[in-house]
Parts: structure tokens; sequence; C-alpha cells
């Protein structure tokens, strides 16, 4: 639907075809919006790249928090009531698993979800144990 309104919007500055004997307004304004319009294209699709990859990241460290907050005996040094920063806590991770089914995989597509990679998932129980509150900058 956009490629066809774009299509439209070119041709109705385009206009008429014809051959002039110079570069008039029209001809270097239609040509400066369309390469708007490419660098625009360019730029989204490195964005979206970009940004593919750090969801994967933030996935993954979800999933790992998933992961060692359900995972009982929960280490003695753990607060249960302690929030996981990207996460519930561990004891509002096991009261949603109980009502809504287990977050760390997808019953429809079982092989969408990517496995957890380990350093991953050593971060995440160091959370667990230890916390992961954000640091707050000290003020000068």
């Amino acid at each position: 639907m956009t490629g066809i309104l774009l299509l439209v919007a070119v041709s109705a500055l385009v206009g008429r075809p014809r051959r002039p004997a110079a570069m008039t307004p029209r001809i270097v304004a239609t040509a400066g919006a369309i390469a708007l319009v490419c660098l625009a294209f360019l730029f989204n699709g490195i964005l979206l790249i970009q940004g593919r990859s750090l969801f994967l990241l933030r996935a993954d460290m979800t999933r790992a928090l998933e992961v060692a907050g359900l995972r009982r005996p929960l280490p003695v040094e753990t607060d249960p009531a302690r929030t996981l920063v990207l996460v519930p806590s561990p004891i509002d991770l096991q009261a949603i698993t109980a009502a809504y089914g287990d977050p760390r995989g997808d019953a429809l597509v079982p092989f969408g979800v990517r496995p957890v990679p380990p350093a991953v998932q050593a971060e995440a129980d160091r959370r667990v144990r230890e916390g992961a509150e954000i640091p707050l900058r000290e003020r000068p």
C-alpha cells in the first residue's frame, strides 16, 4: 500500500514526461526527494538490523532471569520478593506461571525460542543471588 502511494506521489511530482533542454528546479527537487527517501529506507534498514541484535540480547537475559527466578530451591542469599529489574520477583514469577503458564517457552512454536547462552544464564543466576538494582549516578 505504501509503495503504491509512493509511486503515485512520485509520478505527480514528475508530471508528464518530456525532454527538457536543461535541468529545471522541478527535476532537481524530484531527484532530491527520491534520494532522500532512498536514504531514509537505507537508514531504517540499518536501525532494524541493529535493533534486532539488541532485542535478541535483551530477550536472552529476560529468559535467563525467568529460568533463574523459577528455579527451586532458590539460593539461600536470594530475597524472593526482590524484583529482578527485567522480570518480576521470584514470588511473582511463580504466581504468574501458576496463573498463565510457563513464560520460558512457546507452546505453539517451541523451536522459535532460542536457548539461553551459558554466559547470560550465569549472569542471571548472579543477579538472582546478589540483586540487580539499577545503580544510581552520584551527583557531584
